[in-house]
């Protein structure tokens, strides 16, 4: 358990961080308009009045069984969660990571994780460079290797539409005695990317998936933005 925590949160981390040093960040706001290429596809400012405080996944959001693990809990496991997080806003020019859930049930080989949280706000730039990674989901995948070597990822193509950009792949331990394996999801919804991971020790069909988190998530955010 302690080192499904540790991972998961960890891997999740090196890949959004990643993501973002290679989108076109800390641009000053006369950089923030977006190139002729992008222009058409930029979505329109979010309202400041956007309140992003209870777009978070709760317990109640999942099936039955499943508990949650508050920040002490991840820090016995190994996983310092406020640093790790603290990093992926530092290539961004504005956005920040918030709003971090972590619950788990335990089962033997049956138990899940999931983890979730959304970054906020990215800038028109930012949002047109994701949007281009979510495109060629090979390419962001490899970027996301790079970070998480121990895991083996496969990009999932042909998903389901989540926002207005996504990228998606499975992932399993590079260790074949390690049966540690997953999905993680990240979607950008306006200024909004949220991030999700459901993994387990065995593999097959989980109580929640990766989408239903995605689903749920996207729904919290559309409904702040209105």
């Amino acid at each position: 358990m302690k080192y499904r925590i540790r991972i998961l949160l960890a891997a999740l981390t090196l890949m959004l961080i990643t993501l973002s040093c290679n989108l076109p960040a800390r641009s000053t706001d006369s950089d923030l308009a977006p190139s002729p290429s992008l222009a058409s596809e930029t979505p329109q400012e979010v309202p400041s009045s956007a309140d992003y405080s209870q777009v978070r996944l709760e317990l109640s959001d999942l099936p039955e069984g499943f508990s949650a693990v508050n920040e002490t809990e991840m820090e016995l496991f190994g996983g310092d969660a406020a640093s790790m997080l603290s990093a992926i806003a530092a290539p961004l020019a504005k956005a920040e990571p918030q709003n971090l859930a972590v619950y788990t049930t335990f089962d033997g080989l049956n138990s899940i994780s999931v983890l979730s949280f959304i970054v906020q706000p990215l800038t028109p730039i930012e949002r047109g460079a994701f949007d281009l990674l979510a495109r060629n989901p090979q390419s962001a995948i490899n970027l996301i290797a790079d970070a998480a070597s121990d895991l083996n990822f496969s990009p999932l193509t042909g998903v389901e539409t989540i926002g207005d950009a996504v990228i998606m792949a499975d992932f399993a331990h590079s260790d074949p005695f390690n049966p540690f394996n997953g999905t993680l999801l990240i979607s950008r919804q306006n200024e909004v990317i949220q991030a999700a991971v459901v993994a387990s020790l065995q593999e097959g069909a989980a109580a929640v998936s990766v989408v239903d988190v995605a689903r749920i998530m996207d729904g919290k955010i559309r409904a702040a933005q209105e």
